[in-house]
Protein backbone atom coordinates (compact mmCIF):
# COMPACT_ATOMS: atom_id res chain seq x y z
CA UNK A 1 0.00 0.00 0.00
CA UNK A 2 1.38 3.27 -1.38
CA UNK A 3 0.89 5.93 1.17
CA UNK A 4 -0.21 9.57 -0.80
CA UNK A 5 2.23 12.74 0.45
CA UNK A 6 -0.31 15.11 2.11
CA UNK A 7 0.17 18.14 -0.44
CA UNK A 8 -2.15 21.02 0.09
CA UNK A 9 -2.04 24.52 -0.20
CA UNK A 10 -5.60 27.45 -0.06
CA UNK A 11 -8.20 26.51 2.35
CA UNK A 12 -8.23 22.50 3.38
CA UNK A 13 -10.91 20.78 5.42
CA UNK A 14 -10.39 17.66 7.95
CA UNK A 15 -12.80 15.57 8.87
CA UNK A 16 -12.60 12.12 10.74
CA UNK A 17 -13.45 8.81 8.60
CA UNK A 18 -16.51 6.39 9.36
CA UNK A 19 -17.38 3.44 10.70
CA UNK A 20 -19.68 3.01 7.64
CA UNK A 21 -17.74 2.17 4.45
CA UNK A 22 -18.82 0.76 1.11
CA UNK A 23 -17.78 -2.86 0.82
CA UNK A 24 -16.73 -4.41 -2.60
CA UNK A 25 -15.17 -7.16 -1.13
CA UNK A 26 -14.23 -8.95 2.29
CA UNK A 27 -12.43 -5.93 4.48
CA UNK A 28 -9.29 -6.55 6.47
CA UNK A 29 -10.09 -6.72 10.35
CA UNK A 30 -7.28 -6.39 13.29
CA UNK A 31 -5.16 -9.76 13.45
CA UNK A 32 -6.13 -11.11 17.28
CA UNK A 33 -2.87 -11.88 18.73
CA UNK A 34 -1.18 -11.23 22.06
CA UNK A 35 0.76 -8.07 21.41
CA UNK A 36 2.45 -6.19 24.45
CA UNK A 37 3.30 -3.08 22.67
CA UNK A 38 1.87 -0.42 20.51
CA UNK A 39 4.72 -0.93 17.97
CA UNK A 40 3.69 -4.30 17.57
CA UNK A 41 0.33 -3.93 17.43
CA UNK A 42 0.61 -1.11 14.92
CA UNK A 43 3.45 -3.35 12.75
CA UNK A 44 0.88 -6.03 13.25
CA UNK A 45 -2.28 -4.39 11.71
CA UNK A 46 -0.26 -1.79 8.82
CA UNK A 47 0.71 -5.81 7.82
CA UNK A 48 -2.35 -7.19 7.97
CA UNK A 49 -3.49 -4.49 5.66
CA UNK A 50 -0.84 -4.96 2.96
CA UNK A 51 -2.05 -8.35 1.90
CA UNK A 52 -5.76 -6.94 1.28
CA UNK A 53 -6.18 -7.27 -2.70
CA UNK A 54 -9.72 -4.82 -2.60
CA UNK A 55 -8.84 -0.70 -2.40
CA UNK A 56 -10.43 2.17 -3.18
CA UNK A 57 -9.71 5.53 -2.91
CA UNK A 58 -10.54 7.42 0.52
CA UNK A 59 -13.32 9.30 -0.84
CA UNK A 60 -15.14 6.72 -1.89
CA UNK A 61 -14.70 4.03 0.47
CA UNK A 62 -16.32 6.40 3.56
CA UNK A 63 -20.38 6.73 3.65
CA UNK A 64 -23.18 8.79 5.43
CA UNK A 65 -24.43 12.00 6.28
CA UNK A 66 -21.00 13.36 8.13
CA UNK A 67 -18.13 12.32 5.37
CA UNK A 68 -20.66 13.45 2.92
CA UNK A 69 -21.32 16.87 4.01
CA UNK A 70 -17.43 17.11 4.75
CA UNK A 71 -17.11 16.14 1.36
CA UNK A 72 -19.27 18.66 -0.06
CA UNK A 73 -17.79 21.11 2.18
CA UNK A 74 -14.50 20.74 0.65
CA UNK A 75 -15.67 20.63 -2.69
CA UNK A 76 -16.95 24.44 -2.11
CA UNK A 77 -14.04 25.72 -0.75
CA UNK A 78 -12.37 24.07 -3.66
CA UNK A 79 -9.80 22.95 -1.06
CA UNK A 80 -8.59 19.44 -0.54
CA UNK A 81 -9.89 17.17 2.01
CA UNK A 82 -8.17 15.33 4.51
CA UNK A 83 -9.19 12.42 7.16
CA UNK A 84 -8.06 11.01 10.44
CA UNK A 85 -8.48 7.62 10.43
CA UNK A 86 -8.13 5.19 13.22
CA UNK A 87 -6.45 2.59 10.70
CA UNK A 88 -4.45 4.54 8.65
CA UNK A 89 -3.59 8.11 10.29
CA UNK A 90 -3.95 11.61 8.31
CA UNK A 91 -4.61 10.39 4.86
CA UNK A 92 -5.54 12.34 1.66
CA UNK A 93 -9.12 11.86 0.29
CA UNK A 94 -7.42 10.49 -3.11
CA UNK A 95 -5.63 8.00 -0.81
CA UNK A 96 -6.00 4.61 -2.43
CA UNK A 97 -7.02 1.96 0.88
CA UNK A 98 -7.89 -1.46 1.46
CA UNK A 99 -10.84 -2.61 2.53
CA UNK A 100 -10.43 -2.70 6.52
CA UNK A 101 -12.66 -2.94 9.60
CA UNK A 102 -10.92 -0.96 12.59
CA UNK A 103 -12.04 1.69 14.94
CA UNK A 104 -10.95 2.96 18.12
CA UNK A 105 -14.51 3.35 19.35
CA UNK A 106 -17.33 1.03 20.16
CA UNK A 107 -18.91 -1.51 17.95
CA UNK A 108 -17.74 -3.82 15.28
CA UNK A 109 -13.63 -3.75 14.73
CA UNK A 110 -13.04 -2.29 17.66
CA UNK A 111 -9.48 -2.37 19.04
CA UNK A 112 -10.09 -0.48 22.52
CA UNK A 113 -10.48 -3.78 24.23
CA UNK A 114 -6.77 -4.35 22.70
CA UNK A 115 -5.29 -0.86 24.08
CA UNK A 116 -6.80 -0.92 27.42
CA UNK A 117 -5.00 -4.73 27.37
CA UNK A 118 -1.67 -2.49 27.49
CA UNK A 119 -2.86 0.47 29.23
CA UNK A 120 -3.01 2.62 26.23
CA UNK A 121 -5.68 5.23 24.73
CA UNK A 122 -6.86 5.85 21.89
CA UNK A 123 -3.97 9.36 21.40
CA UNK A 124 -1.48 6.77 21.79
CA UNK A 125 -2.71 4.21 19.10
CA UNK A 126 -2.75 7.89 16.68
CA UNK A 127 0.93 8.01 17.45
CA UNK A 128 2.33 4.95 16.90
CA UNK A 129 0.21 4.36 13.64
CA UNK A 130 1.76 7.78 12.28
CA UNK A 131 5.49 6.38 13.46
CA UNK A 132 4.97 3.57 11.42
CA UNK A 133 4.02 4.76 8.54
CA UNK A 134 6.05 7.58 8.52
CA UNK A 135 3.51 10.16 8.74
CA UNK A 136 4.24 13.73 9.81
CA UNK A 137 1.81 15.74 12.79
CA UNK A 138 -1.62 16.92 11.90
CA UNK A 139 0.14 19.97 13.31
CA UNK A 140 2.95 19.83 10.77
CA UNK A 141 -0.02 20.13 7.55
CA UNK A 142 -1.35 23.17 9.64
CA UNK A 143 1.81 25.33 9.97
CA UNK A 144 2.35 24.86 6.07
CA UNK A 145 3.16 28.27 4.78
CA UNK A 146 1.22 27.10 1.71
CA UNK A 147 -1.69 25.93 3.69
CA UNK A 148 -4.07 29.39 4.44
CA UNK A 149 -6.90 27.92 6.58
CA UNK A 150 -8.20 24.95 8.04
CA UNK A 151 -11.62 23.38 8.42
CA UNK A 152 -11.54 20.86 11.46
CA UNK A 153 -14.51 19.30 12.12
CA UNK A 154 -14.48 15.93 14.13
CA UNK A 155 -16.79 14.44 17.30
CA UNK A 156 -14.58 14.34 20.72
CA UNK A 157 -13.80 11.16 20.45
CA UNK A 158 -11.11 11.67 17.22
CA UNK A 159 -10.77 14.84 18.88
CA UNK A 160 -9.48 13.00 22.18
CA UNK A 161 -7.56 10.90 19.50
CA UNK A 162 -5.65 13.51 17.30
CA UNK A 163 -5.39 15.75 20.76
CA UNK A 164 -1.70 15.76 21.17
CA UNK A 165 -1.26 16.52 17.42
CA UNK A 166 -3.07 19.88 18.11
CA UNK A 167 -1.12 20.72 21.49
CA UNK A 168 1.88 20.49 18.93
CA UNK A 169 0.57 23.66 17.26
CA UNK A 170 1.38 26.88 18.26
CA UNK A 171 -0.90 29.39 19.86
CA UNK A 172 0.07 32.03 16.60
CA UNK A 173 -1.71 29.31 14.30
CA UNK A 174 -4.65 30.15 16.15
CA UNK A 175 -6.09 32.43 13.13
CA UNK A 176 -5.44 29.34 10.86
CA UNK A 177 -7.60 27.37 12.37
CA UNK A 178 -11.95 26.39 12.08
CA UNK A 179 -12.84 24.04 14.60
CA UNK A 180 -16.65 22.48 14.43
CA UNK A 181 -17.35 20.04 17.38
CA UNK A 182 -19.98 19.52 20.19
CA UNK A 183 -19.83 21.07 23.67
CA UNK A 184 -17.58 17.73 24.60
CA UNK A 185 -15.36 18.07 21.75
CA UNK A 186 -14.05 21.68 23.06
CA UNK A 187 -12.75 20.17 25.95
CA UNK A 188 -10.27 18.07 23.94
CA UNK A 189 -9.26 20.63 22.12
CA UNK A 190 -5.82 21.68 23.91
CA UNK A 191 -6.56 25.54 25.66
CA UNK A 192 -4.00 27.36 23.23
CA UNK A 193 -6.39 26.32 20.29
CA UNK A 194 -10.05 26.93 21.85
CA UNK A 195 -10.78 29.98 20.46
CA UNK A 196 -11.09 28.48 17.05
CA UNK A 197 -13.68 26.28 18.22
CA UNK A 198 -16.90 28.15 16.29
CA UNK A 199 -20.05 28.82 18.82
CA UNK A 200 -22.66 26.42 17.41
CA UNK A 201 -24.74 24.06 19.20
CA UNK A 202 -27.99 22.42 18.93
CA UNK A 203 -29.95 25.73 17.95
CA UNK A 204 -28.51 24.73 14.53
CA UNK A 205 -31.33 22.24 14.52
CA UNK A 206 -33.88 24.80 14.07
CA UNK A 207 -32.30 25.48 10.72
CA UNK A 208 -34.02 22.71 8.45
CA UNK A 209 -31.63 22.10 5.72
CA UNK A 210 -28.48 21.69 8.37
CA UNK A 211 -30.90 19.26 10.83
CA UNK A 212 -29.22 16.25 11.61
CA UNK A 213 -27.89 13.76 13.97
CA UNK A 214 -24.96 13.73 17.52
CA UNK A 215 -22.85 11.95 15.02
CA UNK A 216 -23.14 13.99 11.87
CA UNK A 217 -23.04 17.48 14.27
CA UNK A 218 -19.71 18.85 13.35
CA UNK A 219 -19.80 18.40 9.93
CA UNK A 220 -23.12 20.15 9.43
CA UNK A 221 -22.13 22.72 11.26
CA UNK A 222 -18.92 23.63 9.01
CA UNK A 223 -21.03 23.18 6.07
CA UNK A 224 -23.68 25.63 7.15
CA UNK A 225 -20.78 28.17 8.17
CA UNK A 226 -19.66 28.20 4.37
CA UNK A 227 -22.82 27.41 2.25
CA UNK A 228 -24.97 29.57 4.58
CA UNK A 229 -22.87 32.15 6.14
CA UNK A 230 -20.10 32.27 3.70
CA UNK A 231 -17.84 32.52 6.73
CA UNK A 232 -14.86 30.77 5.29
CA UNK A 233 -13.72 34.07 3.88
CA UNK A 234 -14.13 35.77 7.17
CA UNK A 235 -11.43 36.30 9.63
CA UNK A 236 -11.57 33.89 12.46
CA UNK A 237 -13.12 36.74 14.47
CA UNK A 238 -15.91 37.76 12.30
CA UNK A 239 -16.47 33.85 11.82
CA UNK A 240 -17.17 33.68 15.13
CA UNK A 241 -19.65 36.76 14.95
CA UNK A 242 -21.33 35.73 11.89
CA UNK A 243 -22.43 32.34 13.73
CA UNK A 244 -23.68 33.85 16.84
CA UNK A 245 -25.62 36.09 15.02
CA UNK A 246 -27.18 33.32 12.92
CA UNK A 247 -28.16 31.37 15.81
CA UNK A 248 -29.49 34.41 17.78
CA UNK A 249 -33.47 34.44 18.51
CA UNK A 250 -33.18 30.58 18.07
CA UNK A 251 -34.66 28.50 20.75
CA UNK A 252 -33.07 25.52 21.27
CA UNK A 253 -34.72 22.37 20.31
CA UNK A 254 -36.70 20.06 23.51
CA UNK A 255 -34.72 17.19 24.02
CA UNK A 256 -37.10 14.39 25.43
CA UNK A 257 -36.01 13.22 28.96
CA UNK A 258 -34.76 9.37 28.01
CA UNK A 259 -34.15 6.82 31.14
CA UNK A 260 -30.44 5.51 30.85
CA UNK A 261 -29.74 1.87 30.38
CA UNK A 262 -27.35 -0.78 30.78
CA UNK A 263 -25.90 -2.23 27.65
CA UNK A 264 -27.53 -5.83 28.45
CA UNK A 265 -31.11 -3.84 28.82
CA UNK A 266 -30.39 -2.21 25.61
CA UNK A 267 -29.44 -5.56 23.85
CA UNK A 268 -32.50 -7.14 25.97
CA UNK A 269 -34.32 -4.60 23.63
CA UNK A 270 -33.23 -4.76 20.39
CA UNK A 271 -33.51 -8.55 20.48
CA UNK A 272 -37.16 -8.40 20.92
CA UNK A 273 -37.83 -5.90 17.79
CA UNK A 274 -35.28 -7.15 16.09
CA UNK A 275 -37.64 -9.01 13.42
CA UNK A 276 -40.50 -6.40 13.96
CA UNK A 277 -38.05 -3.89 12.41
CA UNK A 278 -35.90 -6.18 10.02
CA UNK A 279 -33.00 -5.98 12.25
CA UNK A 280 -32.84 -2.21 10.14
CA UNK A 281 -29.97 -0.19 13.03
CA UNK A 282 -31.92 3.27 11.78
CA UNK A 283 -35.62 1.88 12.64
CA UNK A 284 -33.97 0.24 15.94
CA UNK A 285 -32.48 3.21 16.55
CA UNK A 286 -35.81 5.53 16.26
CA UNK A 287 -37.48 2.64 18.31
CA UNK A 288 -35.18 2.52 21.57
CA UNK A 289 -35.28 6.86 21.67
CA UNK A 290 -38.95 7.49 20.32
CA UNK A 291 -40.83 4.50 21.37
CA UNK A 292 -38.80 2.83 24.30
CA UNK A 293 -37.48 6.37 25.35
CA UNK A 294 -34.43 5.16 26.03
CA UNK A 295 -31.01 7.50 25.37
CA UNK A 296 -27.87 6.02 23.54
CA UNK A 297 -25.62 7.63 21.73
CA UNK A 298 -25.28 6.56 18.23
CA UNK A 299 -22.04 5.30 18.60
CA UNK A 300 -22.31 3.23 21.98
CA UNK A 301 -25.95 2.25 20.19
CA UNK A 302 -23.89 0.55 16.86
CA UNK A 303 -21.80 -1.29 19.01
CA UNK A 304 -24.50 -3.04 20.59
CA UNK A 305 -26.17 -3.38 17.55
CA UNK A 306 -23.35 -5.29 15.69
CA UNK A 307 -23.16 -7.48 19.21
CA UNK A 308 -26.76 -8.55 18.61
CA UNK A 309 -26.40 -8.94 14.76
CA UNK A 310 -23.62 -11.28 15.47
CA UNK A 311 -25.60 -13.37 17.99
CA UNK A 312 -28.86 -13.22 15.74
CA UNK A 313 -27.19 -14.64 12.75
CA UNK A 314 -25.45 -17.42 14.93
Amino acid sequence: MKMLQLSAHGAIVITNCSARKRQFGPSVSYPEGAHSTLDEMARSWISATKASEQASEARHLYVGRAFSDARITAQAIQGALFIASAGFGLIAAEQQLPHYCLTVSGGAGSIRHNLRAIGASSSDWWQAIKKVLGQPSLAHLVMRPEVDSVLLSMPSSYLAMVRQDLADLPHRYVDKLRVFTSSAGMNEVPEQLRSAVLPYDDRLERVAAYAGTRADFPQRAMRHFVEALGAHRMSLAKGVFAVEQALAGMERPNVPARAKAADAEIAALLRAQWTKHGGSSSRLLRFLRDDAMVACEQGRFRGIWWSVKSEMAA
